[in-house]
């Protein structure tokens, strides 16, 4: 987020979604800490419509990193909460470039943009084995060229890296 932010510069915003409490404050405090004054952090996930939805947290000590299981997943640690769910195409109305790493929700994610991506968009998204086939027709069906930059550590992890780009510029 803060490397997006210097990037952007004065004349561009950086969108920083969070639904985790606990990663939100981290969030908010490396902005403040960074004083990027060009991001917004809003505590909601993104997903495919604007509603609560049921979420299984487990708490970080217990994840090697992965903070979220499906609900059909059985974990002793896990807690179930509500959290908010938005569209993105609900709170922003243009993306040029958008990062997408949502534990296994990128094809939700990618259905909630409805019409906001910029002709010369730049997508770059984390795919998890179960959405990668579903995330690879979304975007090469929206006329978008697909690279995927997975390396040996990424794939041990059990994920994939795409960046994708329009095939067209404006």
């Amino acid at each position: 987020t803060i490397l997006m932010s210097k990037l952007v510069g004065k004349t561009g915003f950086v969108y920083a979604f969070e639904p985790e409490i606990t990663n939100f404050s981290v969030l908010e405090e490396n902005v403040e800490i960074n004083n990027s004054k060009n991001v917004v952090e809003m505590l909601t996930a993104i997903g495919n419509r604007d509603s609560m939805a049921t979420d299984f947290y487990i708490p970080l000590e217990h994840t090697n990193g992965r903070a979220y299981v499906s609900e059909g997943e059985e974990w002793r640690h896990a807690i179930k909460r509500s959290v908010r769910l938005s569209r993105l195409d609900s709170i922003i109305t243009k993306v040029d470039v958008l990062k997408i790493d949502t534990e296994g929700m990128d094809v939700a994610v990618l259905e909630g943009l409805g019409e906001i991506l910029s002709k010369k968009a730049i997508l770059v998204v984390e795919v998890w084995p179960s959405t990668y086939d579903d995330v690879m027709s979304w975007l090469k069906g929206r006329g978008f060229c697909v690279v995927e930059t997975t390396n040996q550590l990424t794939k041990d992890k059990g994920f994939a890296n795409i960046h994708a780009l329009r095939e067209y510029a404006q």
